[in-house]
């Protein structure tokens, strides 16, 4: 049963996913095409980052679900596991930000907003969400296996796209200025850490509701 204070949790992470999504799209979008970029191009360059499709697919299935409320979707064993690898993604989208890209660019006005919504407002609210509502249905460990299929996805994405730009939308994969075999290595480093990421949210799951009953479709 989605009960209220779920509702509310799902209503609070998608106004808060969707607000920092669209500051960033009047940034993003203001720059590409002021500089002449047409719109296809922009668009494809703003959806070439982890964080804004993340963000994205939280405040999709955050609206889904505060709207919908009970459904069989929400009941399913499909969208536990999609909820915890939503919950996994966020989380290395903000420790990669924090560990690796914090102060490489300079912000100024709603860029600074949008990027703690996205980075930090939204991993913390949604973390906090899933650990109390999202958590409480038991999952198989083998699930975390299928988890890292969306990161090998997006990081075969984003080389296509570097290769065919130029541009690559973080630093540690940018093909053209390390290499392609340190690319590789990284975006391989990553996988195992996502993928083992899964395996400790799982555990994590378990040890905060050690009661939880398998989800029935």
């Amino acid at each position: 049963m989605v009960t209220r204070p779920e509702r509310i949790a799902f209503g609070v992470v998608s106004i808060a996913a969707w607000t920092g999504l669209g500051l960033q799209a009047d940034v993003s979008f203001t720059t590409m095409l002021g500089s002449g970029l047409s719109l296809s191009d922009a668009l494809i360059r703003f959806f070439s980052y982890f964080t804004i499709l993340t963000n994205g697919f939280i405040a999709i299935d955050g609206t889904i679900c505060a709207l919908g409320g009970e459904s069989r979707w929400t009941k399913s064993e499909a969208h536990t596991s999609l909820e915890t690898c939503l919950a996994v993604s966020i989380f290395w989208v903000a420790v990669v930000f924090a560990l690796l890209l914090r102060g490489l660019r300079h912000l100024e006005g709603i860029e600074i907003v949008a990027d703690m919504l996205l980075h930090t407002v939204v991993p913390v609210l949604y973390l906090f969400y899933w650990g109390v509502f999202g958590s409480r249905h038991e999952l198989h460990w083998f699930q975390a296996c299928y988890w890292p299929i969306y990161p090998a996805l997006y990081f075969i994405y984003a080389l296509v796209q570097g290769w065919r730009t130029g541009l690559y939308p973080y630093p540690f994969i940018d093909a053209a200025h390390i290499g392609y075999e340190r690319t590789l290595i990284n975006g391989g480093c990553l996988l195992l850490v996502f993928w083992l990421g899964g395996f400790a949210f799982i555990g994590l799951g378990r040890l905060l509701h050690p009661s939880s009953r398998p989800v029935r479709n």
